[in-house]
């Protein structure tokens, strides 16, 4: 009975992390979080949309941040479940030097243009047989 139980649990948290293939990822909101004379702070907020019958778990994400096209620095987000058919907003607090924002970016707010964000790299789920990473490219909205 008692393999069973466990059988049947490793076996729903597989399930909860490869449904993660099926997820959706959206960069819907950065803002200015701060400045000084060196840094700037931004606050990204990222929807996770989970259209799976099943909860879905995220072990952990490891993303580049680009602006305009220039990688800038790494984001690793935390843990997060993101309940069957719901969307769930993950953020995070990014302090980027102003010699990694380079020109194109300066000129952009000068000009009150809008900026492009990206996010790349992977999405990680940890299993009994070691991590599996899916590649994921969350865009602006």
């Amino acid at each position: 009975m008692i393999l069973a139980f466990l059988s049947v649990s490793s076996c729903t948290s597989l399930q909860q992390r490869l449904s993660l293939k099926k997820c959706t990822f959206a960069l819907t909101r950065v803002d200015i979080g701060g400045f000084t004379l060196s840094d700037l702070t931004l606050e990204l907020y990222i929807a996770v949309t989970n259209p799976n019958p099943i909860d879905v778990s995220i072990d952990r994400m490891d993303l580049d941040f680009y602006i305009e096209d220039q990688k800038t620095l790494k984001v690793t987000l935390k843990p997060v479940m993101i309940q069957t058919h719901k969307t769930r907003t993950v953020d995070a607090s990014l302090i980027i030097p102003y010699e990694t924002l380079g020109m194109p970016l300066i000129h952009g707010i000068k000009e009150g243009r809008d900026i492009k964000y990206r996010l790349s790299g992977t999405v990680s789920m940890d299993t009994a047989i070691g991590a599996i990473s899916f590649p994921v490219t969350i865009l602006q909205n």
